[in-house]
């Protein structure tokens, strides 16, 4: 879908949720991968 969304407000965000650790911690330069779940989207 292209365009403006009819829905509005905060509850129709998506959402970003952890699936293990809430905090990442890494070395500068080190790349580390990571997994989310992404809910609400479109």
């Amino acid at each position: 879908r292209m365009g403006p969304s009819y829905r509005s407000g905060p509850a129709f965000c998506p959402t970003i949720n952890a699936t293990d650790s809430q905090e990442i911690l890494v070395s500068s330069g080190i790349k580390k991968p990571i997994r989310v779940k992404v809910h609400i989207i479109g």
